[in-house]
């Protein structure tokens, strides 16, 4: 049963596996289906929904209505791909059948994007119109490869090593995917700022991992991995999140 709190513009929805904050703005309209659609923000690996809020400003001042996700069903910070994308399918459905929207965009930061791929996948559903990736190791992750066994943040590291199965999730032919990958500036090594990392990177993920599938790629920006996302990167996707590309 969806719960509703609305002070003005701001919704707190209490579903019963996923709890999420947002800007309500044109969802309790009798309306029909208007845009933009809202945006369903995704936090990454060992991250809460906190790491969205530079984006929850900016998306209130452009009027694009959003909701941060927090996983209630599993492990929020350190769940697996394939529990939360069973937990995005609830949230999506309850979207839909409570307000006018028919569908939404997904951004995903970091693992928040494999969790936004797996869902994809298995659900084959039409419902979602773009996903946007922010330093999504959508190939994997050597660091991860290297340090699972000592990595606590479990099952969630072993969605970032690169031969998990969340980074096979195949393309779902409804969907547009945009990437935005990143790397540090300067670089002292080779092509990259983590010597451990082959190429350019971010210090976490490369370059060339973010923007390894057949994507539109709007990276890279000069960004450390674990620096927030802010407007940045917002700029880069404003259109596609307004509806108007």
């Amino acid at each position: 049963m969806l719960e509703k709190i609305v002070p003005v513009t701001t919704i707190i929805v209490l579903l019963s596996s996923i709890s999420f904050t947002g800007n309500l703005l044109s969802l309790a309209s009798s309306q029909p289906e208007t845009r933009p659609l809202p945006a369903i923000l995704i936090h990454g690996y060992n991250q809460n929904k906190s790491v969205w809020n530079t984006w929850e400003g900016l998306l209130e001042s452009a009027r694009i209505p959003y909701y941060s996700v927090t996983f209630n069903q599993s492990s929020d910070k350190c769940g697996a791909a394939i529990d939360h994308a069973t937990e995005l399918d609830t949230l999506i459905q309850e979207i839909i059948n409570s307000t006018n929207y028919q569908k939404v965009n997904l951004v995903g930061y970091s693992k928040g994007g494999l969790d936004a791929r797996v869902y994809l996948d298995a659900s084959n559903t039409n419902a979602v119109e773009n996903l946007i990736m922010i330093s999504t190791p959508n190939d994997g992750s050597v660091l991860a490869d290297r340090y699972y066994q000592t990595d606590r943040c479990t099952p969630a590291v072993y969605d970032l090593m690169t031969n998990s199965t969340a980074i096979e999730a195949a393309i779902n032919p409804n969907t547009e995917y945009y990437t935005i990958s990143s790397h540090i500036f300067p670089n002292f090594f080779d092509g990259g700022g983590n010597p451990e990392i082959p190429g350019a990177d971010d210090g976490w993920v490369a370059v060339e991992s973010v923007e390894s599938e057949d994507y539109n790629n709007l990276g890279p920006t000069l960004r450390y991995h674990l620096t927030p996302p802010d407007e940045i990167e917002f700029d880069l996707v404003r259109d596609v999140l307004a509806g108007e590309e």
